[in-house]
C-alpha cells in the first residue's frame, strides 16, 4: 500500500496563483479555469472556523515536536485569501469573498488560543500589542519569516479588495500592525551577510540559527513585493542590504 495523499492548501495556493499569473499574460480560457478550479479546491479545505487546516502529521523542525493533524498556518490563511481575492475580482461570486473574509476572522485568532497570530512577546514583553501571522503554531513563537511575508500580501491583497468595508479595515488594521512588528523583527533576522529562515534559534534557544539560500532569495523577492504594495521604507532598507550580501 502506498502512503495517503493529503491536499496542502500552500501548495494549492501557489499553484493556482501561477496559473493566475498565466492568465493575466495569455488571456486563456484554460489557465482561467485552472486558476478557478484550485480557488475552488481551497473552499472545500475551509472549515466552519475559516482555517485550512493540515490534515496531516508535520514533524518541526527546530523542536522535534510533532504538529498534529489540524494544525494550522497563517501561511497558508494568507494565500488563500490571496487565491479568493483574485477569484471574486474575476467572476464576483460572493462565495470567494466570504471565504477571505472568514479566513481573515481566524487568522487573527491567537496561536494560544488555536490560531495563527504570534504576539511578538516572546521577543519581548513590551513588544506584546504587536504580532505577525505565524507560519508554524509553536509555543513559544518562531516567527518564520517568508511565511509572515506571504501572509502579510494577502492582508494587503484583502484590505484593497474586498467587497465589505468593515473586512478591508480589518485587514488593513493587521497588515499595520504586522508591518510595525517587522520594524522590530527584521533586524533580528540579519545573522550578517545571510539571513535567518527564523528566529528559532533566539526564542528556542538553539544553538545557532537556520539558513538556507533559497529562503535567503525569498525574503528578498518577498520584501520587494511587500514595499511595492505598502510603501514602507524599512522593506525596502532590507530588500537592498540582503540583495548586497549575495552580489
Amino acid at each position: 500500500m502506498g502512503h495517503p495523499h493529503y491536499l496542502n492548501p500552500v501548495t494549492v495556493a501557489q499553484y493556482g496563483l501561477s496559473h493566475y499569473g498565466r492568465f493575466l499574460k495569455t488571456n486563456n480560457s484554460l489557465d482561467r479555469s485552472k486558476f478557478l478550479a484550485h480557488a475552488d479546491a481551497l473552499l472545500t479545505m475551509q472549515d466552519q472556523e475559516g482555517a485550512l487546516r493540515y490534515p496531516f502529521a508535520y514533524r518541526y523542525y527546530a523542536t522535534k515536536q510533532m504538529l498534529e493533524p489540524g494544525w494550522v498556518s497563517g501561511m497558508a490563511q494568507g494565500q488563500a485569501i490571496s487565491v479568493w481575492v483574485r477569484a471574486y475580482k474575476l467572476t464576483d461570486d460572493e462565495r470567494y469573498a466570504a471565504a477571505a473574509a472568514r479566513a481573515l476572522k481566524f487568522m487573527k485568532k491567537p496561536v494560544e488560543e488555536g490560531g495563527t497570530w504570534a504576539s511578538l512577546k516572546a521577543i519581548s514583553p513590551r513588544l506584546a500589542a504587536l504580532g505577525i501571522p505565524d507560519e508554524y503554531p509553536n509555543q513559544p513563537s518562531t516567527y518564520t519569516l517568508n511565511g509572515a511575508l506571504f501572509a502579510m500580501l494577502g492582508l494587503y491583497d484583502l484590505s484593497v479588495t474586498a467587497p465589505e468595508a468593515t473586512t478591508r479595515q480589518d485587514a488593513q488594521r493587521m497588515l499595520d500592525n504586522s508591518l510595525e512588528a517587522m520594524n522590530h523583527l527584521l533586524p533580528l533576522y540579519d545573522i550578517g551577510g545571510f539571513t535567518s529562515y527564523d528566529l528559532a534559534h533566539i526564542t528556542l534557544k538553539l544553538e545557532g540559527p537556520h539558513v538556507a539560500p533559497r529562503y535567503h532569495a525569498a525574503h528578498i523577492y518577498l520584501l520587494h513585493a511587500l514595499y511595492e504594495a505598502t510603501g514602507k521604507g524599512s522593506l525596502k532598507l532590507y530588500e537592498t542590504r540582503w540583495s548586497s550580501y549575495v552580489k
